[in-house]
C-alpha cells in the first residue's frame, strides 16, 4: 500500500531567498549519509511557476532536485494526483524518484541529462534526436498498459482535468487583470467569449476524431524533456498537469511548443511550425513505439503516420486556446518577474496570431 501524502510530507519549508535552510532539513531526512561540509548547490533553469534547485554530496554520485512551487497555478492543481503520477511513472521506470514533499515543494532523484530549452530544441537537425526520444517516452505513457495500471493500481482519476483547470483560469480572467494588463484591452487580443467559443468548436472535433482516452503529461514543452544523450533516453519531468486526455493532446503540444515556447518577446515575427518531414519522424516513431508495447497485429504504415499528423494538426489549436488564459494568470500574479509578466501577455497575443493563421491552414476559416 501507498503512503498517504501526509506520510511523506516533511514540516518543512524553503525560502527561496536562503534555500540552504530548508534544503539540509530535507536532505537530514532523504539522503542522511551526506555531510554539511561536503554538499554543494546549482540553480536549476526556473520555469515560469516552479524554482529548482540542485544539491549533491561531493562525495557520492548521485544528486537531488528541489523543486519550491510558485503560487501562480497552485490552486487549480492537485498535488494528490500528482503523486500518484509519480508513483505510477516510476513503476515504469519513465519519471525520476519522488524522495519526499514539503510544505512548499518536492524533492526528487536527479536525472542526468541535459534540459532542452526552446532556443536549442529549436535548432532542427540536433533536436530530431531528442524529438524522437520524447515520441518513444510519450507513447510509453500513453500505451494500453499504462493506462490500466493508472486506474487499476494507482487510483488516478479518469476525469479529463485540463478543461476544468482551463475553466478556472478563464473565471479569474476579471476587468482587474485588463486594468493590470493594458494588451488585454488591445483590439487584437481575443477576448472571453472569442476563446469560449473557437475551444467548444474544437472540443467536438476532436471528440469526433476518436483519439483514446489515456495518461497524458499534459504540458510537454522541451524544459520539460531531460535527455540523456549517451543511452538516447528522454526522461519527462513536471507533472502537475498529468491528468487522462486524448493521446493527440501531447503530440501536439511538444510539436507546437519545441518552436514556440512561453516566452516572446514583442515582436511582428510569427514562428515557424516545424516541417511536415520532422513532424513525420516525430509521429512515426510515436506511432513505432505504441505498436510494439500495444502489440499491434500489423506494421504502422505511410497512411498511418499522415493521418495522425492531420489530426494532430486539429490538437494543435486547442493547445493554443488553452494556455491563453492560463498564461495571463501566471502573469497577473504579482509574484512573478517584471520580466515574465511583460512578456507572457505578449506571447499570448502572438500565440493567438499563429492559431488564427494555423486555423485557416487546417479547417479553411
Amino acid at each position: 500500500m501507498d503512503q498517504a501524502i501526509d506520510d511523506i510530507t516533511l514540516d518543512v519549508t524553503v525560502d527561496t531567498d536562503n534555500p540552504d535552510e530548508g534544503v539540509f532539513k530535507i536532505i537530514a531526512t532523504v539522503k542522511p549519509d551526506w555531510e554539511p561540509e561536503t554538499i554543494t548547490k546549482k540553480p536549476l533553469e526556473e520555469g515560469t511557476v516552479n524554482v529548482l534547485y540542485k544539491y549533491w554530496d561531493t562525495r557520492f554520485d548521485e544528486a537531488i532536485v528541489v523543486r519550491v512551487f510558485g503560487d501562480g497555478l497552485s490552486q487549480y492543481l492537485n498535488k494528490e494526483e500528482e503523486v500518484k503520477a509519480y508513483r505510477l511513472l516510476g513503476h515504469i521506470e519513465s519519471a525520476p524518484k519522488l524522495l519526499c514533499l514539503f510544505k512548499n515543494g518536492m524533492c526528487t532523484q536527479f536525472v542526468n541529462g541535459e534540459i532542452f530549452s526552446v532556443v536549442k530544441a529549436g535548432k532542427r537537425e540536433a533536436d530530431i534526436k531528442l524529438a524522437k526520444a520524447v515520441a518513444r517516452e510519450i507513447a510509453a505513457y500513453h500505451c494500453e498498459k499504462t493506462t490500466k495500471l493508472a486506474l487499476e493500481k494507482f487510483n488516478i482519476s479518469g476525469d479529463i482535468r485540463l478543461y476544468g483547470i482551463w475553466q478556472q483560469c478563464m473565471d479569474d480572467w476579471t476587468l482587474e487583470m485588463e486594468e493590470a494588463i493594458p494588451i488585454l484591452k488591445s483590439e487584437e487580443f481575443p477576448s472571453k467569449s472569442d476563446l469560449q467559443k473557437e475551444l467548444e468548436t474544437l472540443k467536438k472535433m476532436v471528440e469526433d476524431l476518436k483519439f483514446p482516452l489515456v495518461f497524458c503529461h499534459n504540458d510537454l514543452h522541451p524544459g520539460n524533456a531531460i535527455y540523456d544523450e549517451e543511452k538516447d533516453k528522454a526522461t519527462l519531468v513536471d507533472f502537475e498537469f498529468c491528468s487522462f486526455y486524448f493521446s493527440g493532446f501531447d503530440l501536439a503540444f511538444y510539436l507546437f511548443y519545441s518552436v514556440f515556447g512561453l516566452g516572446n518577446r514583442p515582436s511582428p515575427e510569427l514562428p515557424q511550425m516545424h516541417p511536415v518531414e520532422y513532424q513525420t519522424e516525430f509521429l512515426r516513431d510515436y506511432l513505432q513505439t505504441l505498436s510494439r508495447l500495444d502489440n499491434w497485429s500489423r506494421d504502422v504504415t505511410d497512411d498511418d503516420v499522415e493521418q495522425l499528423r492531420k489530426n494532430v494538426d486539429i490538437f494543435i489549436l486547442i493547445v493554443m486556446l488553452v494556455h491563453i488564459p492560463i498564461l495571463l494568470v501566471i502573469a497577473a500574479k504579482p509574484t512573478v518577474s517584471k520580466e515574465d509578466a511583460l512578456s507572457i501577455p505578449w506571447g499570448c497575443l502572438k500565440c493567438w496570431k499563429v492559431y488564427l493563421k494555423k486555423r485557416k491552414e487546417v479547417l479553411g476559416y
